[in-house]
């Protein structure tokens, strides 16, 4: 063979195993799509298999029901099979009498008639005798209706113990829920249980360690040595003290932590609430701050670092504020004609103001965000003014100078002067009045209202949204929220306690004109409790919990404004010295100067109708939105055939609607009584037109009793308006019963 044979040879050989690779690279691939097409079959059939087996267990619970179902029918069949035969029976018992009657009759009369002809007696005797025969007739008719009203009073008597049946198995059902519902609570109790032994033995160990430490004990021994009158001593003592452990923490940077924990220990043991102690323990936190500082910035002026802003028990971590630059505080602006994309208009450059769509006609209001703020609600709160009415709403931004507490606290003290400078540019730039500017703030957004309003001479208004607890519990006007800094101040207060007695994030303190303390001013109902997550032992849930009860309770104040906004009548609040005599009634109805309403329409009660002495204001609210409810007193004078145990219910009706049914009393129902309760509609009625009665008894047993209401009385908490409605008649239980005007 030649080399060109050999060398085209080799080539077509080649050529023949490109050709087989290629055809075999195409089969491996078919292969492997004809695996992923099998792998997505058997996984479809796996799927049908899944949804296969829940249809067979379902058709198999259905074959259970039905297999109840058919028991049930066969025990309703022998029922109704043995009411027909007894219905049978009474039927043929009734020809029979029937026949016998007839025959009894005809014999009768065959022989009446025999003895006239066989004694030839007078017609006249022979009618008497047929209309005695009438009369047995008739009786013996009667005794057959009786009998066919037995035979429906038997069907009815069935339909009443298939009802009774009925109500068993629910009973049944219910029985089985509440032994899961005490299962559950026996668990719940026994974590408690195990928390509580916990919690005792922490505690234990914590109350003997400062008994066992050398510097408490020194501490201790020293302070006995002192007597309460000797103030002068005392203080020497303390000053020695905060010069020994200035020297320490000189030396080690550490030995700060170590020396508040024992003076916290020390002071938990001992608690002497004495002015000097409490002056102790502050020095001891602050030893190492320089008092007396101050800090200058452009626009807005200077910020001292001494009494009444730091120094005193509830601000001890309080210092200066950052730079306004540092800051970056914004306006934000929203009107009718941008309610959905802000305009962004600053005081330093004003012609960023006259060139958006602020219009000097009209009232201004600016919603002012506390700690840590998205922004959300100031939004939302601009939608509702937009859409009741035409102004100026300006969110504030201050995001960068918030997200720490401390930080917020310390520099809204220069974000309220660069709100002061806004109106004043306002004012002098546009002829604007101050009177027209309306601030509302929540939570520190709060004192920073009253900062600005302090600076703004003619501030028209100022509404706190539970105002910051935190820092400013108890301190003097200069740092809080007061009724000086403008016109007319109003308070709503959600969580008006302090943070590490009560858990609340608002203040104690009264901080306007008006203050409103809807449910009380402390917890809100619809929040939810920080107890039940205990039970948890989850520390990342608890938190989180925790964030939401404060988010919650601090959070409704400006929920509820932003109801009343649309509401204007809503929110009636009662001047009171307590919410607890306010619930107790005492407080009802409106004065004769009239009740103001919480929230946005606040400002049409007169402050010249204020009494001299301070009143708090208090409502009730729902539980979810809408929140806003109507106060009523109810008088209800019972009538009725006997004593039971029960509920009365009531609904009361109106000109532009009904309320939800209501429970008004339950317990002992005595018929002669007069009940009487405060009640919150759900929905403001109007002119009442009819109220609705209702009653429900504890017994499962068929009762005899029957209740009404002979007279209901119905006073409105916002005039006191009177209406009275009656009846005559008495009902059974479940059973409505409308009165009338009298």
């Amino acid at each position: 063979m030649s080399l060109d044979s050999l060398f085209q040879h080799i080539i077509f050989s080649e050529h023949q195993a490109e050709e087989s690779r290629r055809l075999m690279r195409e089969v491996r691939s078919e292969i492997n799509r004809c695996r992923e097409k099998i792998q997505r079959a058997a996984e479809q059939l796996n799927e049908e298999k899944i949804q296969l087996e829940s249809k067979v267990q379902q058709f198999s619970e259905k074959a259970f029901f039905l297999q109840l179902l058919k028991t049930h029918e066969n025990a309703l069949e022998r029922q109704c099979n043995e009411i027909t035969n007894q219905r049978n029976m009474l039927l043929q018992t009734f020809e029979a009498t029937k026949r016998r009657v007839t025959e009894e009759e005809e014999k009768f009369i065959k022989e009446i008639t025999d003895f006239n002809n066989e004694y030839e007696l007078t017609k006249k005797r022979e009618l008497l005798m047929k209309q005695n025969v009438k009369i047995q007739i008739s009786d013996l008719e009667n005794q057959a209706n009786i009998l066919k009203m037995e035979m429906k009073s038997m069907e009815h008597d069935s339909d009443l113990l298939n009802e009774l049946q009925k109500q068993k198995s629910e009973l049944i059902q219910e029985l089985f829920t509440l032994q899961r519902k005490l299962k559950g609570f026996e668990d719940k109790k026994n974590g408690a249980i195990c928390t509580t032994k916990y919690l005792e033995a922490e505690k234990i160990k914590i109350s003997e360690k400062p008994q066992n430490d050398a510097e408490c004990l020194r501490l201790k021994k020293e302070l006995e040595l002192y007597k309460e009158d000797d103030m002068q001593s005392v203080y020497d003592a303390l000053q020695s003290e905060i010069e020994f452990l200035e020297l320490t923490l000189a030396q080690k940077d550490h030995q700060e932590t170590n020396n508040l924990q024992k003076i916290s220990r020390f002071y938990m043991i001992f608690k002497k609430p004495t002015q000097m102690f409490g002056i102790w323990i502050a020095a001891l936190l602050f030893f190492d701050k320089s008092p007396g500082e101050e800090v200058c910035y452009e626009r807005v002026g200077c910020f001292k670092d001494g009494l009444p802003w730091t120094g005193t028990f509830s601000r001890q971590f309080a210092g200066l504020p950052w730079s306004p630059e540092k800051i970056n505080t914004r306006f934000l602006l929203y009107t009718r004609q941008n309610p959905k994309v802000h305009q962004e208009v600053s005081a330093v450059n004003y012609l960023t103001i006259q060139a958006s769509h602020f219009a000097t006609e009209k009232i201004t209001r600016i919603n002012i965000p506390g700690w840590k703020s998205d922004g959300k609600w100031q939004q939302d709160m601009c939608n509702v003014l937009l859409k009741v009415e035409d102004v100026n709403c300006i969110n504030l931004d201050w995001i960068n100078g918030s997200l720490q507490y401390i930080h917020a606290v310390n520099n809204l003290r220069v974000v309220g002067a660069e709100v002061a400078y806004f109106i004043d540019v306002l004012v002098k730039k546009f002829g604007y009045s101050a009177s027209k500017v309306h601030l509302i703030g929540h939570s520190l957004g709060a004192h920073l209202a009253g900062e600005a309003g302090s600076r703004t001479p003619g501030l028209g208004r100022i509404t706190g949204l539970d105002p910051a607890g935190p820092c400013f519990h108890d301190t003097p006007n200069e740092v809080r929220l007061d009724p000086s800094d403008a016109n007319f101040v109003d308070v709503i207060h959600t969580n008006a306690v302090r943070l590490f007695f009560e858990l609340g994030a608002g203040t104690i303190n009264a901080c306007g004109h008006l203050d409103f303390y809807p449910n009380g001013g402390k917890h809100m109902p619809g929040c939810e409790d920080l107890i039940t997550p205990l039970f948890k032992f989850d520390l990342n849930i608890y938190k989180e919990e925790v964030f939401s009860f404060f988010d919650c309770n601090h959070a409704r104040s400006h929920r509820f404004y932003a109801e009343s906004i649309l509401n204007p009548d809503a929110f009636i609040a009662y001047p009171c010295r307590s919410y607890k005599s306010f619930k107790a009634g005492t407080c009802f109805h409106c004065p004769k100067e009239g009740c103001p309403t919480m929230g946005h329409f606040a400002d049409r009660f007169h402050l010249k109708k204020m009494k001299p002495n301070r009143l708090y204001y208090f409502l009730n609210t729902g539980t979810l939105a809408p929140f806003a409810r109507w106060r009523h007193k109810l008088s209800v004078k019972l009538d009725g055939n006997s004593v039971t145990q029960g509920s009365i219910f009531l609904r009361v009706g109106g000109m532009t609607g009904k309320t939800r049914e209501f429970e008004f009393v339950s317990g002992t129902l005595k018929p002669g009584m007069t009940y009487t309760d405060l009640i919150d509609a759900d929905i403001n009625v109007g002119n009442i037109t009819s109220i609705e009665f209702i009653w429900k008894e504890y017994s499962f047993e068929h009762s005899q009793s029957k209740l009404g209401a002979e007279m209901v009385i119905d006073i409105s908490g916002k005039y006191g308006y009177k209406s009275a409605f009656c009846s005559q008649n008495i009902v059974g239980p479940n059973i409505a019963q409308i009165l009338k005007p009298c």
